[in-house]
């Protein structure tokens, strides 16, 4: 829900009639659906390295809208640029997703910090940007918020923080990240 409403508020504040917007690790696709259903003259596309996400998000596309494509992380889309990238591409400790039921089901192969796919994709993500383009990505903080922050500062001139929450972890979570810790 968070993306959807900063990506809702960069689009207003774009101005823009129509652009290109791009969902890396889209899953089901369904935050670029809902914000599809307020800004129906922009362009989603989405791309994920799950077949069956992917098969799942074009079986919800009925019309055919939608470019949805199988792939990990950028190699999708070689070559292409957008107005607005969004990414949920897990950036949480692969130690603290195992004590979770968060990622059941789901790719977790974020490394000790969880960063290891997020900082590929901050890296590429300016590539893959107009010039007036805007990246947003969660800041999760159970990984490593400060080198999360220091990659974006490397890759990107302004970096802005925005819409902040908490989701507190439950007391059988919790009590085994002490246990790691």
């Amino acid at each position: 829900k968070i993306l959807e409403i900063t990506v809702a508020e960069v689009l207003l504040k774009k101005g823009r009639l129509k652009g290109r917007c791009l969902e890396v690790g889209c899953g089901d696709f369904n935050i670029s659906s809902n914000l599809f259903k307020k800004f129906q003259s922009w362009s989603f596309s989405g791309s994920d390295i799950s077949n069956e996400s992917i098969g799942i998000a074009i079986k919800n596309d009925a019309k055919n809208i939608f470019d949805l494509r199988v792939g990990e992380l950028f190699e999708p889309w070689v070559g292409e640029k957008f107005d607005i990238i969004i990414s949920d591409v897990a950036s949480i400790s692969e130690v603290v997703a195992s004590y979770t039921d968060w990622y059941d089901g789901v790719s977790c192969n974020t490394g000790l910090d969880g960063m290891l796919l997020i900082e590929k994709i901050i890296i590429s993500a300016k590539d893959h940007l107009l010039d007036d383009g805007v990246f947003i990505i969660p800041y999760i903080s159970i990984s490593d918020v400060d080198k999360q922050k220091k990659i974006l500062e490397e890759n990107f001139s302004n970096v802005e923080y925005v819409n902040e929450k908490e989701w507190p972890l439950d007391s059988y979570e919790a009590t085994q990240l002490q246990r790691w810790r």
